[in-house]
């Protein structure tokens, strides 16, 4: 009796309801494909997810120099279709977060935001610590500002959501966001992208807690005048009106020791217009680097020209005023320094003239121009501010100016006459001038030398003139 007969007689089945030998190899077979097909899904779903996390563990690991680098050839090997942008996330006092917490606590803390907004952006996302408090971001694709604006909501939102400790304290954390998006036909080096985005960030900084800037979009301009001004700008600078007029700086004793440069613009309805009219529309334009980059060579040619007819030997000095936004640039010193080589000047013929420092970026660069040789002017510091005294210091600056309007409140305040004392005093010992800037009358010429002040600038000490030429006649 074979297998079928005895499960017959055994169970009693009838012919209908006894599975042939073909119907339990099909059923055997379906099982053994049902379960390759999950095995096989299985395995692609945890290969993608250890190829995801590998690559996640490989970016949070990537220093601020790794970041660079892969930001550097991205930017290089783009095509006229890549899409992406690049935003930093700033932990708001992340200083005071640090003293606060510890050092494992604090580092806890940014893992677990890290994590968060790996959550809530896009896919091909790149992320890293760029900085003690400060991530940088790459997002690949194409997104539109409502888009990007949107996802830095996102991650704003996951920063306000307590962090637990083991500790059990809780911590909300306020953040701070600027983007920029990369835009081929812009052609922008590393430098000016990476620029952008740190020019968001601050803008970002300045609207506040939880504050989110994209940098250089139209909508972002809070009014109709002022997108015509956006717009005027673009076409000034494609049609060459912005340029410098120049303003002699004098010893009290009447000896010209040098020219300070101001950025001017030759508007076609409204004529010579100061840098305080249109400045915060150019910073935000994303012009500023270019125009400043222009306007430098262009203050190159006419010192050549001075040395030329004037005086080959003088020990005038040069001077120009650099924004911060501009300074912010990694290239900034280098690239002045390439265009006074290539005019065949010597650095130290210029003076850079500096008002803010918001920035290790700054500082840096700070550090390269003084170790290419040239001059340092700082001016418009918080003279009460003691720590920026005490940075005026560190920073050894060939000039420091002071405004006349500061210099005018020493009549009558004391904290003013001993700060101006402080300063003169300390700087004196050394070759640093002090200037004084704004000077409008002899009044305050006269104060200016009773304080013991030893350089003056202002319209009663000598009118701007759009040319050097004019000035030395």
């Amino acid at each position: 009796m074979d297998v079928r007969e005895k499960l017959f007689v055994k169970y009693n089945l009838g012919a209908a309801e006894m599975p042939s030998g073909v119907d339990i190899i099909i059923v055997i077979a379906t099982v053994l494909i049902a379960m390759a097909l999950v095995a096989f899904l299985y395995l692609r779903v945890m290969k993608e997810r250890n190829r995801y996390l590998a690559e996640k563990m490989k970016l949070n690991s990537m220093d601020k120099k790794g970041f660079d680098e892969y930001l550097a050839r991205k930017i290089r090997s783009a095509k006229k279709d890549s899409g992406f942008f690049l935003m930093f996330i700033k932990v708001w006092d992340g200083k005071g977060l640090l003293n606060s917490l510890g050092k494992t606590q604090y580092a806890a803390m940014l893992k677990e935001l890290q994590e968060r907004f790996y959550a809530v952006l896009v896919k091909d996302t790149r992320i890293c610590l760029y900085k003690e408090d400060t991530f940088a971001i790459i997002s690949e694709g194409r997104f539109n500002d409502d888009e990007i604006k949107e996802l830095a909501e996102f991650c704003i939102d996951e920063g306000n959501k307590p962090v637990t400790f083991s500790t059990q304290i809780k911590v909300s954390v306020d953040l701070t966001v600027g983007g920029t998006v990369f835009d081929y036909a812009k052609k922008l080096t590393f430098g000016e992208f990476l620029s952008e985005a740190e020019q968001a960030l601050l803008f970002a900084e300045k609207k506040g807690t939880n504050g989110f800037c994209l940098f250089s979009s139209e909508t972002e301009f809070e009014d109709d005048k002022t997108v015509a001004l956006y717009r005027d700008v673009k076409s000034g600078i494609e049609r060459g009106e912005f340029t410098l007029h120049y303003q002699p700086i004098k010893s009290v004793k009447g000896e010209t020791v040098a020219y300070e440069s101001f950025l001017r613009w030759r508007h076609p309805e409204y004529g010579v217009l100061k840098a305080e009219k249109f400045l915060p529309v150019l910073i935000k334009s994303g012009y500023l680097n270019r125009v400043g980059a222009e306007t430098f060579a262009e203050l190159c040619l006419a010192v050549n020209k001075f040395k030329r007819e004037v005086s080959a030997e003088t020990s005038v000095k040069f001077s120009m005023n650099f924004n911060y936004v501009q300074m912010l640039l990694p290239s900034f010193a280098d690239g002045l320094r390439r265009e006074v080589k290539k005019r065949h000047l010597s650095e130290s013929d210029f003076v850079m003239e500096i008002s803010e420092f918001v920035s290790d970026a700054i500082t840096e660069n700070v550090e390269k121009l003084k170790k290419h040789g040239f001059c340092l002017a700082i001016d418009g510091f918080d003279m009460k501010n003691a720590d920026a005294l005490k940075q005026l210091q560190n920073l050894s600056p060939d000039w420091v100016k002071l405004p006349m309007s500061f210099i005018r409140t020493s009549r009558s305040d004391v904290l003013s006459r001993g700060i101006i004392d402080v300063i003169v005093g300390y700087f004196d010992k050394g070759d640093v001038k002090i200037i004084a800037t704004g000077v409008e009358s002899k009044d305050d010429l006269e104060l200016v030398k009773a304080v013991k002040i030893g350089f003056v600038q202002g319209n009663f000490i000598a009118e701007e003139s759009e040319s050097l030429a004019l000035l030395t006649r």
